[in-house]
Formats: structure tokens, C-alpha cells, sequence
């Protein structure tokens, strides 16, 4: 099964014990401020993150370099200072 919520994508497995995935999670224009919350990182299955057009301050976080299975990030037009 693949559930769909606006900005949020997770595929479910059959085995009715394993917890869904997210495997995409998109907040972009969404009043989002302060910085990057270190728990985006237990998002083990996330390959698609958008975090863009927000009020988002601070350094980009070391984490999501380190995140295997992300593929896409867009972390514009917010007030973030480094790179990945």
C-alpha cells in the first residue's frame, strides 16, 4: 500500500508489524522558522525532502549529508548559511 497525505508520501508492507515509511516529505510554503530539526534524520527511507520557501535560519545540518537514502533536497529561498 502507498498512503498520500498533502506534502507526505510513505509506502506501507504487507507484514502487519513494520511501522510505514516515509519516503518523501514536502513542507515547502509552510510558515516553517527556526532551524532544521535533527529528527529528520531517524527518516531513514526519505529520498525526497523539500523544505523550501520558509523562514529557516541557521547552518544546513552535517545530518543530511549523511542521509543514504535521500536523493532530492531543495532547501531554497529560506535564510540558511553552509552546503552539503
Amino acid at each position: 500500500r502507498t498512503f498520500l497525505w498533502e506534502g507526505l508520501n510513505c509506502t506501507d508492507s504487507t507484514d502487519t508489524y513494520t511501522v510505514p515509511r516515509i519516503t518523501s516529505l514536502d513542507l515547502s510554503s509552510s510558515g516553517l522558522t527556526g532551524t532544521i530539526a535533527a529528527e529528520i534524520y531517524h527518516l531513514t527511507s526519505l529520498v525526497n525532502l523539500d523544505l523550501s520557501n520558509n523562514t529557516l535560519v541557521g547552518g544546513v545540518p552535517e545530518f543530511l549529508a549523511n542521509m543514504k537514502s535521500l536523493v532530492f533536497i531543495n532547501l531554497s529561498k529560506n535564510n540558511l548559511s553552509g552546503s552539503i
